[in-house]
């Protein structure tokens, strides 16, 4: 891959982790300026800061920009690793997920020259 490309996969690996922990911080953060009680779980937790209309505004906009964002990056990767796997027909695939084998079925057990574990 050209530098520019490991550039590119790099940063949009760093935004899917950064988005991990901003889009709940967000999230919180516009469900705490509505000046309403919430529950967690089984624990209602009653307003903590008063309403603010602006804050709130802010925090639902970067949570909606934040999902949007996420979802196409999460299509873009899953669609890259697609194309790497079945068009480039490469091994950027099983770099990614290392618990995807490729060994070759044992031929002696398929054509049934094995009985309980001895060849015949």
């Amino acid at each position: 891959m050209t530098k520019i490309h490991r550039a590119l996969v790099q940063g949009s690996e760093y935004c899917l982790y950064s988005l991990l922990l901003i889009q709940p911080l967000t999230g919180l953060g516009d469900t705490l300026f509505r000046g309403r009680e919430f529950v967690i779980f089984l624990w209602r937790i009653p307003p903590l800061v008063p309403t603010d209309a602006a804050l709130r505004g802010a925090f639902q906009l970067a949570h909606q920009i934040g999902a949007c964002t996420f979802g196409v990056l999460v299509i873009g990767h899953a669609v890259a690793a697609l194309f790497h796997h079945f068009v480039l027909r490469d091994d950027v695939l099983h770099c990614m997920a290392p618990v995807i084998t490729t060994q070759e079925p044992d031929r002696d057990y398929l054509s049934g020259d094995v009985v309980r574990g001895q060849q015949l």
